[in-house]
């Protein structure tokens, strides 16, 4: 469903992070509330092996690779927010809203793919990763799962030939990513983008009414669906 869709589809980066803290479970029923499509969130893995979802390595200044699930739900106490489990986050959403997941650390991706198809069809998500070796794994162990070749104006490098090698299903543009050259590489492969972060009323206004455009991430979900039907009516 989440390649079939013919509008554009709106995603809230990390939930709706204007809102709530980030990759918190407060976040996601925030987003869902706002009328997002999808929710956009960052998976890492724990000490002990268990799945979480958070954007940085690093959370009190601590290593989260580095700590067991356990110590990791302690540093609430420090940091002030609950980090998530995977599952939890799952549980939380499950038959509400589409997803996109990005895989921070190449490794878990077998164990958060296993993770979750016990939870979501795979035409209810997206799985996204800036390291080419998720995509490639993807292509090639679970290619029934959407996947979306991320990256940023550090990143975009050799974007055809990755194409060709990879074969996403989306490319997930940083915003500024998004030039002349980028609608030339859409148009040779066929691919459409789904561009991050769009924040400016203006800039989500473009985005959206932009031909290479399947859809956007968005800090602010519900100023983004708020234009989106202004766009649609006009």
């Amino acid at each position: 469903m989440i390649g079939k869709i013919k509008k554009k589809i709106i995603g809230g980066h990390r939930g709706s992070p204007k809102k709530a803290r980030e990759n918190t479970l407060q976040s996601f029923e925030t987003a869902i509330s706002d009328g997002a499509d999808f929710i956009e969130f960052d998976v890492r893995k724990s000490r002990d092996s268990r799945l979480i979802v958070h954007h940085d390595a690093d959370a009190a200044g601590q290593t989260l690779r580095n700590l067991k699930l356990s110590e990791i739900a302690a540093l609430k106490n420090e940091t002030g927010y609950e980090i998530p489990t995977l599952e939890d986050t799952l549980r939380a959403c499950v038959n509400r809203i589409m997803l996109d997941v990005e895989i921070k650390e190449p490794d878990i991706t077998e164990d958060t793919v296993r993770l979750l198809l016990k939870y979501y069809p795979p035409e209810k998500f997206i799985i996204t990763s800036f390291f080419d070796a998720v995509i490639k794994y993807l292509q090639e162990a679970h290619p029934q799962i959407k996947r979306g070749l991320l990256f940023d104006i550090e990143s975009d490098f050799d974007l055809e030939n990755r194409i060709k090698k990879l074969k996403p299903d989306f490319l997930m543009a940083h915003f500024l990513t998004f030039n002349s050259d980028l609608r030339k590489t859409c148009a040779i492969s066929g691919l459409k983008c789904i561009v991050w972060t769009v924040n400016d009323p203006d800039e989500i206004k473009k985005f959206l009414s932009e031909d290479y455009v399947a859809g956007i991430i968005s800090d602010r979900p519900e100023l983004a669906v708020s234009i989106y039907k202004k766009v649609l009516n006009r």
